[in-house]
């Protein structure tokens, strides 16, 4: 992820906040959002095997190992952006 592409995001999400929907194993649904609006808002939701993103700027299916956020992970604990 380029620099600028990085900036932007942690620009366009610095007032959201995090609310666990769900939390059940392999079972996630995590809502990003600023409280007062829906504007760049999305969804993070798990499955064995899945996980979707889902929000006001479009949808991405992943599906490839049954714990998909340790699949995203790198050595270093932090998010892989390359996917």
């Amino acid at each position: 992820m380029s620099h600028k592409i990085q900036q932007a995001f942690l620009t366009d999400v610095q007032h959201h906040q995090m609310r666990v929907l769900r939390d059940d194993g392999l079972y996630r649904h995590l809502r990003f959002k600023r409280p007062e609006t829906i504007c760049e808002s999305f969804d993070l939701i798990t499955y064995p095997g899945g996980l979707l993103y889902r929000g006001d700027m479009g949808a991405f299916c992943f599906e490839r190992t049954a714990d998909m956020f340790a699949f995203f992970r790198t050595d270093r604990g932090s998010i892989n952006p390359s996917y």
